[in-house]
């Protein structure tokens, strides 16, 4: 006797997420899901952490879980699965208002074109980033613009999208303030005052192309750390940030008020809140290790 594998997935959307019409379209992407898996599921989040709650409850059952909704939850979904063993695959239906990680596996916004994905393709693994006891698929860092990501109201976000995270960037940019750190990463050893520090495993970041020829699968992570010298962010450090997003951390690499390393490990403190995929990840160190290859999410990278 013959006995066939029943694919299953878990379907959970993000009902908040950019503007919240990922959910009218439920019936769509439940029937296309039917195409490649035998059982599909359905559930939708409640409030913040409640995706990490479902699929750490019922990750076992499935072999991929499909989520739609912004980088936050992404990262809720890494949280979930981070070093579990046999944990499924994650499909991923971009519908937040910057998605960078969509943008970095090159996973398009189009309900259509991302199921195809999903339905055709096969999983690619991702590094992801261990800090403290929490965990990142793309960036983590403190310093100017950081705050935008989750200080920026969701009703902002939802009437005018990149704009609202534009107008509390200006807000921030003329009370800029430096924060003192320490670094140790790889036998490196830094200290001093940083306007912007952030370990990057990421093509895209803020929406910009961060860096192009980045390699997610090395287990290692890029540490971008612009030096400062007074309390009170200069000009000319603006700038450079501003260079930085705008063309690219290569356009950076020689300056002398910038630090850059690659590493598989770090350990930083600081006196900042930091940031980790675009959500508050508390204030003050952390450590940070990369994990290689730590998840599975359907890509056309």
């Amino acid at each position: 006797m013959v006995y066939s594998i029943r694919m299953k997935c878990l379907f959970v959307a993000n009902p908040n997420s950019g503007r919240g019409t990922i959910v009218k379209r439920k019936d769509y992407i439940i029937n296309r899901l039917k195409t490649r898996f035998d059982v599909v599921d359905y559930r939708e989040t409640e409030y913040a952490g409640h995706l990490t709650e479902i699929i750490e409850a019922r990750y076992a059952d499935y072999d991929c879980v499909v989520v739609s909704g912004g980088d936050g939850t992404v990262n809720e979904v890494v949280t979930a699965l981070a070093e579990k063993e046999n944990a499924p695959a994650i499909g991923y239906i971009p519908s937040g208002t910057v998605n960078d990680v969509a943008h970095t596996l090159r996973i398009p916004k189009s309900v259509k074109r991302a199921l195809d994905i999903i339905i055709n393709g096969r999983p690619f693994e991702y590094d992801i980033m261990k800090i403290n006891d929490k965990y990142a698929i793309y960036v983590c860092g403190f310093g100017l613009f950081t705050s935008s990501s989750y200080e920026t109201k969701q009703s902002a976000k939802r009437r005018v999208g990149k704009v609202a995270y534009a107008f509390k960037a200006v807000k921030e940019f003329f009370v800029a303030k430096s924060y003192d750190f320490e670094f140790e990463g790889d036998g490196q050893t830094l200290c001093g005052k940083t306007a912007l520090a952030l370990i990057v495993n990421s093509k895209y970041v803020a929406g910009m192309k961060f860096n192009k020829p980045a390699d997610l699968q090395d287990g290692r992570a890029d540490v971008v750390i612009f030096l400062e010298k007074k309390n009170k962010v200069s000009f000319g450090t603006k700038m450079r940030i501003f260079k930085m997003f705008l063309c690219g951390i290569n356009r950076v690499r020689r300056s002398k008020h910038v630090a850059m390393f690659n590493v598989a490990d770090a350990r930083v403190k600081c006196n900042a809140v930091v940031n980790c995929d675009g959500e508050n990840g508390g204030i003050g160190g952390f450590s940070m290790k990369v994990i290689n290859k730590g998840i599975k999410i359907y890509a056309k990278y």
